[in-house]
């Protein structure tokens, strides 16, 4: 409530320190559309650059948030879509979308625990949709690797991917 109030205030700085500190971390860690639309409904009035611009840490909190909802929402909506037409023009730009998302994740914030799992779960869907999106691609595990070795992923998460990158590179030398 408090950042409901902080927004209709226009006290942008201060509804996003509240959105990020009380809010962000359990809605990306419990993955739930309800939680995403409140997140979202949240952060859309902060996402004008009059008001983006005066709030400390946007880009590598609120507008990575922000992004990371988007492009979720555009991949799931994508590959749910019965409708081929146009499909590759959109996909290019999610992948260039989905591109820029590392290094902001880098930067995130980590104050508490939940912050680094929030961080984390932030990584390992970003590097799950990117492999999703390079299904195509000629030279996936290159790509890949460059994201998982990108991406501040858990250590067993980290193998995991590195393991599928591996198997995905033998495969692609072999056949």
């Amino acid at each position: 409530k408090a950042a409901i109030y902080f927004i209709r205030a226009e006290q942008w700085n201060t509804a996003h320190e509240i959105i990020i500190e009380h809010l962000a971390a359990d809605v990306i860690i419990n993955d739930t559309s309800e939680n995403y639309d409140y997140l979202r409904d949240l952060l859309r009035p902060l996402t004008p650059l009059e008001c983006s611009s005066t709030i400390s840490g946007w880009t590598y909190q609120g507008q990575l948030l922000w992004e990371y909802m988007e492009i979720t929402t555009n991949v799931e909506s994508l590959l749910r879509s019965a409708d081929p037409r146009g499909i590759s023009s959109k996909l290019e730009s999610l992948k260039q979308r989905l591109s820029s998302l590392p290094s902001k994740i880098n930067q995130f914030p980590c104050p508490t625990a939940k912050h680094r799992l929030c961080q984390a779960e932030i990584a390992k869907r970003t590097l799950h949709l990117a492999r999703s999106l390079l299904q195509s691609n000629e030279n996936k595990s290159a790509s890949m690797y460059q994201r998982v070795s990108q991406l501040p992923l858990p250590e067993d998460y980290t193998q995991q991917e590195l393991r599928f990158v591996v198997n995905m590179h033998v495969n692609e030398n072999i056949y």
